[in-house]
């Protein structure tokens, strides 16, 4: 899976890179960390979270049916 090449924050909006990530630069976990980290507001977050990837499958059930 490739990696995007912007993220979107979903508590300020605002749009980043993951060369702009400000808490990778000084943590020991970086390599295999899966936290994005806002670089405008500093919200951390995960790009993707099972509890919203069951939703949207529930969701599509849903709507084919």
């Amino acid at each position: 899976m490739q990696k995007p090449t912007s993220y979107r924050c979903p508590l300020c909006g605002k749009r980043f890179s993951p060369e702009e990530m400000k808490c990778h630069s000084g943590c020991l976990l970086s390599k295999n960390c899966d936290l994005l980290c806002c670089p405008h507001c500093g919200y951390s977050y995960k790009e993707q979270s099972v509890i919203v990837d069951f939703l949207k499958s529930l969701w599509r059930r849903k709507v084919k049916s």
